[in-house]
């Protein structure tokens, strides 16, 4: 049986991530778990989510946290990539990645297709 590797991006403080987390935990799921503000995602990381998204850097962002209300995003005119790059706490989160599928934030229906998909 080839096993697929599943990455899940969280932050400890996030709601989102921690009922992510719990969902996979109870359904004993294998993920490895990367939180953003001990491992920031690389370059290549953050490249490879965004192809799953047709190159749209702008969904990565978390466009109702309180980073993207604090820095003035709504107004600014920047570049999504250097941002999310420089600042892991604009991404969205959690993102559940596979070889071949990501998601952004967390639902229960697209996770139980996620993992019959794998």
């Amino acid at each position: 049986m080839k096993t697929m590797t599943v990455q899940l991006f969280v932050r400890k403080a996030d709601r989102e991530s921690q009922k992510a987390e719990r969902w996979l935990k109870e359904r004993r799921k294998d993920f490895a778990r990367i939180d953003v503000d001990v491992q920031p995602p690389s370059p290549a990381e953050l490249e490879s989510v965004v192809r799953y998204f047709h190159g749209d850097w702008n969904s990565l962002f978390d466009t109702t946290g309180k980073s993207w209300k604090n820095g003035g995003f709504s107004w600014k005119v920047f570049d999504p990539k250097s941002e999310l790059l420089a600042h892991p706490e604009l991404l969205k989160l959690p993102i559940l990645r596979s070889s071949h599928q990501v998601l952004l934030g967390f639902d229960a229906g697209k996770y139980e297709k996620f993992f019959l998909d794998l």
